[in-house]
């Protein structure tokens, strides 16, 4: 009974499916023995529908089956399942689909079926910032124009992920735009878009003359390796106050004035013979280091004092007191003692006995001068006049015993030997 029912339904499939193939013209297609009366079966329908496989009709004449049919074939209702349907809402119109894909239209306003693609082919434009409706294929940016390079963007800028060169910068300027004469000869700089080469010459060392106060700087672009100097016999610490310092020169002088205290000098002796002497204490400012400074001219200037001494302490005979005075007064450039400082004749004095005193060193003897001193001809055999007279006999003068640095007095008739000096407050 089940294979009666298997074939009855075979038959009617089939019958059903020669109906749809013979829709409008009711004659068969050839007869059964001819290959040409064969059909699709309705799963060659149902595979194509959910596969694409192509069907395969029978190539000989027709024949009756020889079994029943398996149970495995399909029905209608699974063939009109899988069939499509109509989808007005999503389905693809020829606008939708790239040009000349085919596609099966889903839509009932004339478009069902199979179909061609007309979605135009685009491709972006390098000269143009529009982009067109179509298909685009990926592509790289960089290939589209070959100018969206890092060298073409300005530092700090990023345009479609390429980052902007660090030399790339905006060089406008409007303000103060640099020119050639700003900058040194052959050096090059980006103004405004442009190269500017500079025309400005290098700076050179400049010398100025002795006690120049101010010195011309000839035009020119100056590094730090440039120097600009000037000479001057009187820039020594002696001459500036003390405290402060001028073109490196520290100054030792403390005098000149009620409220500035008159500096003490230290006595050089530094052995202590008793505790609580002078080497225990050591009190006093000390003295400059160099404490002289050979002018090169016959002259020495004691950084202490500022005081500009003969350098030959041995030029004059020993004289008196009167003939050392006058021979100090007259003393003047190229004379004698191989001067050449340029003084004239009145600006060499005789010492008075404090500035004469403040050449010893009372921790030496024999001469009792600071060591390292560059005096020459100093008679440590005898003594030298002070322009001092004692208050109390008028008719002695004082005098520096520089064997042991004493002072003491003398007749002024005695002859004694000659230090001169200038300068001094």
């Amino acid at each position: 009974m089940t294979t009666t029912r298997r074939t009855l339904l075979t038959s009617l499939l089939l019958l059903a499916c020669a109906g749809t193939a013979l829709a409008g013209n009711l004659d068969p297609p050839a007869a059964p023995t001819d290959p040409a009366s064969a059909l699709y079966t309705v799963n060659d329908l149902y595979n194509r529908l959910t596969t694409g496989a192509a069907g395969a009709k029978r190539t000989g004449p027709f024949a009756e089956p020889t079994a029943s049919p398996a149970p495995t074939g399909h029905t209608t209702d699974e063939l009109m399942a899988v069939a499509p349907t109509v989808d007005n809402a999503n389905g693809a119109t020829v606008a939708d689909v790239v040009f000349g894909k085919s596609f099966w239209g889903l839509r009932s306003d004339g478009t069902w079926g199979l179909k061609v693609g007309a979605m135009p082919l685009q491709t972006l434009n390098p000269a143009s910032t529009t982009v067109q409706a179509g298909y685009y294929a990926a592509t790289n940016l960089a290939a589209v124009d070959p100018d969206l390079a890092t060298a073409n963007i300005k530092a700090g800028v990023s345009i479609y992920g390429v980052a902007g060169k660090l030399q790339v910068v905006d060089t406008t300027e409007a303000a103060n735009p640099a020119a050639a004469g700003n900058m040194l000869s052959g050096k090059k700089a980006f103004v405004n878009g442009a190269v500017v080469v500079g025309t400005i010459s290098a700076g050179v060392n400049v010398t100025g003359t002795n006690g120049a106060r101010s010195i011309p700087l000839p035009d020119g672009l100056y590094t730090g390796g440039k120097t600009a100097t000037a000479a001057d016999t009187n820039l020594v610490a002696g001459n500036i106050k003390s405290g402060t310092t001028i073109f490196g020169v520290a100054g030792s002088y403390g005098g000149g004035g009620a409220t500035v205290p008159i500096p003490v000098g230290k006595t050089g002796q530094t052995t202590v013979y008793q505790p609580g002497d002078n080497g225990t204490w050591q009190k006093g400012v000390a003295p400059p280091t160099p404490r002289f400074s050979d002018n090169l001219n016959g002259t020495v200037t004691d950084n202490a004092t500022g005081l500009i001494w003969l350098q030959n302490a041995d030029c004059f005979p020993a004289q008196s007191w009167s003939a050392a005075i006058t021979s100090a007064n007259n003393l003047a450039h190229g004379a004698a003692c191989n001067l050449s400082d340029n003084s004239t004749a009145g600006q060499w004095r005789l010492p008075n006995v404090k500035e004469l005193l403040s050449l010893t060193d009372f921790g030496r003897y024999n001469p009792a001068l600071p060591s390292g001193h560059p005096f020459t001809g100093t008679n440590i055999s005898s003594y030298y006049w002070s322009s001092t007279t004692n208050a109390y006999y008028p008719d002695v003068a004082w005098y520096v015993n520089f064997i042991h640095g004493h002072v003491y007095y003398s007749n002024k008739y005695n002859s004694l030997y000659v230090r001169c000096v200038r300068g001094g407050q």
